[in-house]
């Protein structure tokens, strides 16, 4: 009778006994605290992820100030039109910095992103009566792309890169008429 699976059985423990080696240097701990000190690790950078987090928000919250301070106010609304085509960046992130910017009264944020799929923001705070989908869907028409959104809140990506200027001032120019007209019907 012969003992087949040894070799497999040898290999593993060798592979395990390196891996192992490879925990206490890395961790700095000998083998019988690579557990605790893994614990340690991961609490850590749990805390720097929150904290990374924090300073993410605080940059946000420094650029949306930023922003809609340096914004023109327009029209007989007094309405801030913060409008800006970025080169490059995360939609996501630029989606928050636009919802914290239009948490102040009376902001309209017009954002493009250029990229191969060139995309486009649009949000107003909740004061101005102003349906932002209605005005990307006629954007998309105009100048191709795809998108939707809500009363408050739109966006929509695949412009040409060419033209997203061009979409970006046009959507400038509706809200200027918005923002020129004292009656509340848009």
């Amino acid at each position: 009778m012969e003992f087949s699976c040894g070799g497999r059985v040898l290999a593993d423990y060798h592979q395990k006994r390196i891996t192992l080696r490879t925990l206490r240097n890395v961790l700095g701990a000998p083998e019988e605290q690579l557990s605790e000190k893994a614990k340690d690790v991961l609490m850590e950078m749990e805390r720097l992820k929150i904290a990374v987090e924090d300073s993410q928000r605080l940059m946000i919250d420094y650029e949306a100030n930023d922003l809609r301070s340096n914004a023109p106010v327009q029209g007989n609304r007094r309405i801030s039109l913060v409008k800006k085509i970025f080169e490059s960046g995360d939609i996501h992130r630029l989606k928050n910095l636009a919802l914290k910017i239009v948490s102040n009264s009376n902001c309209f944020v017009v954002f493009g992103l250029e990229d191969i799929n060139s995309s486009i923001i649009i949000s107003r705070s909740e004061n101005l009566a102003f349906d932002v989908s209605s005005l990307i869907k006629k954007i998309c028409t105009e100048y191709g792309g795809r998108g939707g959104g809500g009363q408050k809140f739109a966006q929509a990506g695949g412009f040409m890169k060419s033209k997203l200027a061009e979409a970006v001032d046009y959507i400038e120019k509706e809200i200027s008429l918005f923002a020129d007209d004292i009656s509340d019907a848009h």
